[in-house]
């Protein structure tokens, strides 16, 4: 994620948190905030936001949701309480050093293990094309990631899924086709195109999928309307808040549609400020991205030399001073009021002896009379 990107997120995250209470976050709030960021040539914005990362953390929180939508078979034979393997990492480390893979940071968004009611392994392939415009070679790709997984696990039963969030592909871009010399190859994967889903419909489940459907779809038809889309965004949360969903869920579902509905940033702190703040409670800690923590300690390093880790503990050393300060001073005007009260000293002498100015010897002592009487 591009460093632009990340100071932009994490300013609307800011901007909701100030108007919150939150003790133990107050103090790196505030001084985020204080800070004078500045962006250097290698922070200018010639990235642009990780759509593609967004969809990932969703699909990692939301699986069980999302195959329900996109294939109800599936769905429908898996044992879901034996939790999900995420093998995506693990491939990719195996294949280090033998494939050449080109872009390996592509490579697959979600490779996961599931296990059917039958007692046997499934893999799902899950990649989220979250361009405009679809990629040059997509399908081949797809192709390409299911012969990696075949080597390196020995599995055929593969259920390959790809989500197109912008425009939708040409019909030879949803399968890999190769023909030579009468050897014939056809690979067609699973297609879910969200710019061809029923508004209505959408809006109607209280599926956490379907809204983040919903979110894709608005932006696609937003693409050159930031007010339109800054409509559609607020409509979103309070349709959102308004469904069948834990609220554990639904802040993170609320999170990703804050993420993926990216603003201008004049509209995006006004969102920040007026809709994202209202929905968290004093009572609860505020569910992050997994980004968002690294966003923070990559904007503190940036600016202090320091990550958060360090700013942390330098917070908690600070309240440890605190701590004893406070505790040496109620031992100072305790030794006070003991020299007056018991030893019957004069406060001219009291001054003297413990080598602190006579006004404060007598604001202490006037303070702790008031409070005897």
């Amino acid at each position: 994620m591009g460093f632009q990107c990340v100071l932009k997120r994490l300013k609307c995250t800011l901007f909701a948190l100030s108007a919150l209470n939150f003790p133990k976050i107050k103090v790196v709030v505030k001084f985020l905030l204080s800070l004078k960021i500045t962006t250097s040539h290698t922070m200018r914005r010639t990235k642009k936001l990780d759509l593609d990362g967004l969809w990932k953390e969703f699909l990692t929180a939301f699986l069980e949701d999302s195959i329900a939508v996109i294939s109800p078979n599936l769905h429908q034979v898996v044992d879901w309480s034996i939790p999900p393997q995420y093998l995506e990492q693990e491939l990719l480390n195996s294949l280090r050093g033998k494939f050449k893979i080109k872009d390996k940071r592509k490579f697959t968004d979600k490779l996961v293990k599931l296990r059917l009611k039958s007692g046997t392994d499934h893999f799902v392939l899950l990649h989220a094309e979250a361009q405009h415009e679809p990629e040059d070679g997509f399908n081949k790709r797809m192709y390409v990631y299911r012969s990696l997984i075949y080597l390196r696990y020995d599995i055929d039963d593969i259920t390959a899924i790809a989500i197109f969030t912008g425009t939708p592909p040409d019909t030879n871009s949803l399968e890999y086709r190769h023909v030579i010399f009468g050897t014939e190859l056809i690979y067609r994967f699973n297609s879910y195109l969200i710019a061809e889903q029923n508004e209505a419909i959408l809006i109607q489940s209280n599926n956490p999928f379907d809204m983040a459907v919903l979110a894709a779809l608005y932006v696609y038809r937003t693409k050159n309307d930031a007010e339109k889309r800054f409509a559609f965004k607020r409509q979103l949360f309070l349709l959102a808040q308004k469904k069948n969903i834990s609220r554990e869920k639904l802040l993170k579902l609320l999170i990703f549609v804050r993420d993926f509905m990216h603003l201008p940033e004049t509209l995006e702190n006004e969102f920040a400020a007026n809709d994202f703040s209202k929905i968290l409670t004093h009572k609860e800690m505020v569910v992050y991205s997994e980004g968002t923590m690294m966003y923070i300690d990559a904007v503190l390093k940036h600016n202090t030399g320091k990550g958060l880790k360090e700013h942390q503990k330098m917070e908690r050393a600070i309240k440890k001073l605190e701590k004893a300060e406070k505790e040496r001073m109620e031992a100072e005007k305790n030794t006070i009021w003991n020299f007056y009260s018991k030893a019957a000293l004069s406060q001219e002498v009291i001054a003297e002896m413990m080598g602190l100015e006579l006004d404060y010897i007598q604001k202490v002592i006037s303070e702790n009379q008031k409070a005897t009487k």
